[in-house]
């Protein structure tokens, strides 16, 4: 049973190393869009986005 229960908590803790990778690459592909967004939006404001 004590095996068992070591294997659980193993297995969890690798699980939430794995939820905060993705976590964090969320936050960073977020970053990314939303710089991404505001430089056409400052390219339409300008009126060169459609040249």
């Amino acid at each position: 049973m004590l095996i068992y229960t070591d294997y659980g908590k193993e297995r969890m803790i690798k699980m939430i190393e794995l939820t905060n990778v993705a976590y964090f690459t969320l936050i960073g592909l977020s970053v990314l869009a939303g710089y991404a967004l505001h430089g056409i939006v400052i390219e339409i404001k300008k009126g060169e986005f459609f040249d």
